[in-house]
């Protein structure tokens, strides 16, 4: 059957539209019928589908060392605070590097960099898995370095190509169903590493088998390639100017983020302590639950699963609504206490003899990093212009990954101090530690919310686009080619 949304126009368009020095342009009646770009009909949902693919493998694997940490502590010989180094490690590149990464996006395309970044995703998963299997830290230090080159960047060029895909009152919820399946990746990792650790009953196959899934997600990134290629083919026939606002948007300098607004900086600083934070408490999330919760790993990876889908399914409910009402800056700092309360559950709730309760705080976390997507990451093309889009992405890594740098050192520094005397209490201490983070970041999304009022409330408009942005998607791309019918 054919896809309705995918047949030619053959609505007739008025003879003025076509009119130069008043005469008729031969045109209107035989211009050949131009279909719709893919963009423009249902078929980016399956577009969105494959994008969102490229996530589920590359953000499965970030945790990897998580669900394996009793393991790999007991098989190396080695302390929390040096575990916590595959965590630093990986994160420390990218305290500079997403800035240039955003910047080569914006210059060689979004294509080519999903291809490039997606390939040493999984090269980095493979040498990871290797010094695993032969036995050497170093090398698996060196494989979440490589790891980190790709992770990052190939994150920003697949926001690009959503942004792309998608404009205005859809973005929200396109990146949103992003975190969804990265939440699905995520939760997948969790559950699933554990039981093939007890099966291969070493460390090295569970990380070779998630190499296979980034191997997967960088083959959904090869097609989404070909596909977009045909489909920038159909913008250029059903719109020429399609080619002319592409080329414009490449001359990008780093002195151009002199122009980036505050409240731009502001969302950017937001993503990073909140997500840095979030991040850090999960690189030893499976073996405080062993530890203070009393739960055996394969248990402590379903409770943690949970968190993971609780932000998948949130997330992408969410972006809906944010596309419906806006308010954005708003629904940023009230988020913002789901973040606290899941630390103070770890404060006055310190161990337990398993049971539900534990889930508490997986939840909040997991709501708060849902509804945090679809608030602060799909908020930066309202404040920011498009050309801009895959350096201001970068700028968001860049502060994520300074915290999730620093604090694993520290949260490992103080576990491992309290290992051999009371490591309940180590991880009571590390959940004040972070929780003061969290407050940090209220803080700075109360500012958030105040300076977007001092600019006409541009996040928490009820219309998700900007100012002048024209209000249908395909009036914006009206064909400047007449597709009227042939006579």
């Amino acid at each position: 059957m054919v896809n309705v949304d995918d047949t030619p126009s053959t609505k007739p368009h008025n003879p003025k539209d076509t009119m130069v020095n008043d005469i008729v342009s031969p045109d209107y009646y035989y211009t050949p019928h131009y279909k719709k770009p893919f963009r423009l009909t249902s078929w980016k949902w399956l577009a969105l589908a494959l994008m969102n693919l490229i996530l589920f493998g590359y953000l499965g694997v970030f945790d990897s060392p998580q669900p394996l940490q009793t393991q790999i502590m007991k098989e190396f010989k080695i302390g929390e605070d040096k575990y916590n180094l595959l965590y630093a490690f990986m994160a420390a590149p990218n305290i500079i590097l997403p800035i240039f990464a955003g910047v080569l996006v914006d210059k060689m395309g979004a294509r080519l960099s999903l291809i490039v970044f997606g390939t040493l995703v999984v090269l980095g998963q493979m040498i990871f898995g290797y010094g695993a299997q032969i036995m050497s830290f170093n090398m698996m230090l060196a494989g979440r370095v490589v790891y980190s080159l790709g992770a990052d960047p190939l994150n920003i060029a697949q926001v690009v190509m959503v942004n792309k895909w998608f404009k205005g009152k859809e973005l929200a919820l396109a990146i949103s169903l992003g975190s969804l399946m990265a939440g699905g990746g995520k939760a997948f990792n969790s559950a699933i590493i554990p039981i093939v650790y007890d099966i291969a009953q070493n460390i090295h196959v569970p990380l070779y088998f998630g190499g296979f899934i980034c191997f997967l997600s960088l083959i959904c990134a090869i097609v989404m390639v070909i596909w977009d290629k045909i489909n920038d083919k159909r913008e250029i026939q059903y719109n020429p100017s399609f080619g002319i606002h592409k080329e414009a948007t490449e001359n990008f300098k780093c002195s151009d983020m002199k122009k980036f607004k505050w409240i731009a900086w502001l969302l950017i600083i937001n993503f990073g302590i909140f997500d840095g934070t979030i991040f850090s408490l999960r690189s030893y999330l499976n073996e405080f639950y062993q530890t203070s919760y009393r739960f055996d790993n394969q248990t402590a990876g379903k409770y943690i699963s949970v968190h993971y889908m609780t932000m998948a399914i949130s997330s992408p409910i969410m972006g809906f609504f944010i596309d419906k009402i806006g308010l954005r800056a708003s629904i940023t700092f009230w988020n913002s206490f789901l973040g606290i309360l899941g630390f103070l559950y770890y404060i006055l709730v310190p161990t337990s003899n398993q049971g539900l309760g534990p889930l508490i705080p997986l939840i909040l976390f997991g709501l708060f990093l849902g509804i945090d997507d679809a608030a602060v990451f799909a908020g930066l093309p309202l404040v920011l212009d498009e050309k801009y889009l895959g350096t201001g992405y970068g700028l968001y890594f860049v502060f994520q990954n300074i915290f999730l740098t620093c604090l694993p050192l520290v949260t490992g520094s103080i576990t491992e101090h309290f290992e051999k005397t009371d490591p309940v209490t180590g991880y009571f201490w590390a959940s004040v530690f972070l929780g003061m983070f969290a407050v940090l970041a209220t803080l700075e999304s109360l500012w958030l919310l105040i300076e977007d009022k001092k600019n006409g409330s541009v996040l928490d408009k009820t219309v998700a686009k900007k100012d002048g942005e024209e209000d249908a998607e395909e009036h914006s791309t009206k064909p400047l080619l007449n597709d009227s019918i042939q006579l």
